[in-house]
């Protein structure tokens, strides 16, 4: 059958009603994948082509479903049937390197992106995948470099800006991921995982008020956050308010199960205000976690520390030597 695409090339009126048929199961199909729902909408695409196998449209729409049902190679083959038909189709010709970058094969991926952007140079999207490429192979100059190509054409597009913010943030490039993640926060402000980095990063630079901030305003958005909740008792016991980081430290114990650090640091704190029964229950709520032998050296130390205190009852204590 002769490739038709629109109703004027029918050629005659077989060919006509495969069309009409295509187009039908074509709009069915995309309607399918607009909702999500991938199975019906493979199913309706692949009878579009039965009535007209060269439909283009049912084609790239196909590669698509592939790809949203994580089968990259079978994508690849119908954005490739899809070039067949028209090789000047930019969206298959992306599709193809979307479909190579799930494959993890970054070196296609970026080959197949840097031709497309020969139609389309200033496509953000394409600019900053190449970045994403570019990083996954340990190639961080070219990568920044075309973030800040995809910058210089919308200075706040916020995946570039992600992007390069994660990239000075893997480099520990410190002060310019800062810089980065709070452009993007800027024109998303209730992005909880950015202030969380942010709270973590003013940490590193022992900027702790700073810090404090992010931290307390994820908690405004989201009161049992574990990240905050221990970055705030951090920034307590920093500070030498030793109640306030029980306060935050229980609070996080309550809703999640807890790491290691958090039960010895809460311990320390215990410690920390003489409060030794708290800190012995602490460690018992870490063997209970599956932590026997940490648990275990931490009542061993304070069983020390309870008794240098009672052989020398107005000699200030000794802080235990914890794992921070």
């Amino acid at each position: 059958m002769t490739p038709c695409h629109n109703i004027e090339q029918a050629t005659n009126k077989e060919d006509q009603d495969n069309h009409r048929s295509a187009v039908a199961f074509f709009k069915e199909g995309n309607r399918l994948f607009n909702e999500n729902k991938l199975r019906p909408a493979q199913e309706m695409l692949t009878k579009a082509l039965e009535h007209e196998p060269e439909n283009l449209y049912a084609l790239a729409r196909l590669g698509d479903v592939w790809r949203r049902l994580k089968d990259p190679k079978r994508a690849m083959k119908y954005y490739r049937l899809a070039l067949r038909v028209d090789p000047e189709n930019l969206f298959s010709l992306r599709g193809i390197g979307d479909a190579c970058r799930d494959l993890k094969q970054y070196r296609s991926a970026i080959k197949t992106w840097k031709k497309y952007l020969i139609y389309r140079p200033n496509d953000i999207f394409v600019l900053s995948r190449i970045a994403d490429g570019y990083k996954m192979l340990g190639d961080i100059q070219s990568s920044q470099s075309y973030y800040h190509k995809a910058l210089q054409i919308n200075s706040k597009d916020a995946y570039s800006l992600m992007g390069l913010a994660d990239l000075f943030h893997k480099t520990n490039q410190t002060v310019s991921a800062i810089e980065n993640y709070e452009k993007v926060l800027s024109g998303n402000p209730s992005l909880l995982n950015i202030m969380t980095i942010l709270g973590n990063l003013y940490w590193r630079q022992k900027r702790y008020d700073q810090a404090r901030i992010y931290y307390e305003r994820v908690l405004n958005l989201e009161k049992h956050n574990p990240y905050a909740l221990y970055g705030l008792g951090k920034y307590f016991l920093n500070k030498g308010n030793y109640p306030l980081a029980i306060k935050y430290w229980e609070r996080l114990l309550q809703k999640n199960a807890g790491t290691v650090k958090v039960f010895v640091r809460l311990a320390d704190a215990y410690i920390r205000t003489a409060d030794y029964d708290a800190a012995k229950k602490t460690y018992e709520r870490l063997h209970r976690s599956g932590y026997a032998d940490c648990a275990q050296r931490g009542l061993d130390r304070l069983q020390r520390l309870e008794m240098r205190s009672e052989n020398n009852p107005g000699r200030s204590w000794e802080l235990l030597d914890v794992a921070r």
